[in-house]
């Protein structure tokens, strides 16, 4: 006999309504390396967390997984750029960019939805500044979420350096009679 099992939505939330919001980055987590399925490569991840106050002051939590790469085509690149406003000069790339400067920024952020199988997944479509007349913001009542440490748990670890493999078989030679 058959054991009585109900199958229904995974889904326990409700995300955040569509809509363009004004938020503050309150976190960027670093979560390790990850396994991109699409590309077949191990590539360094980061979340960046923000906080958005809808039109009756109600706190929502957004966040957005980075490939950490700023190269031309990356996703990162191009979020920041648009948050800033301008592109980063070649030295500003050459240098690196700070991302855990980004906590207490504000920008707006328009958020779309994404269905995938039976869940809806609030996404930031578009980031711009804030206007310079525009208050900003501040985070309350933030702490992260311990999901977070569940993802770096998944990370893979760093390749320790591996030592060369010199053994081809072979008798080693003498080099005691070698200068240097």
């Amino acid at each position: 006999m058959a054991d009585p099992v109900v199958a229904r939505t995974t889904q326990t939330y409700a995300p955040i309504p569509e809509g363009e919001y004004q938020a503050v980055c309150v976190d960027v987590i670093d979560l390790g390396r990850h396994l991109n399925e699409q590309y077949a490569q191990i590539q360094p991840k980061v979340a960046l967390i923000f906080q958005l106050v809808d039109e009756h002051g109600a706190r929502h939590e957004l966040a957005e997984w980075f490939t950490v790469s700023m190269g031309d085509k990356a996703r990162l690149r191009a979020f920041l750029e648009q948050w800033r406003g301008r592109r980063y000069t070649p030295e500003q790339l050459a240098a690196g960019v700070p991302l855990d400067k980004l906590t207490g920024q504000n920008a707006y952020i328009t958020v779309r939805h994404n269905r995938v199988n039976d869940k809806v997944f609030a996404n930031a479509f578009n980031i711009r500044p804030l206007g310079k007349r525009d208050p900003a913001i501040t985070a309350t009542g933030y702490t992260r979420a311990p999901y977070w440490e569940t993802v770096r748990a998944k990370a893979i670890p760093e390749d320790p350096s591996p030592e060369p493999d010199t053994d081809d078989g072979l008798p080693a030679e003498d080099d005691s009679d070698l200068a240097f």
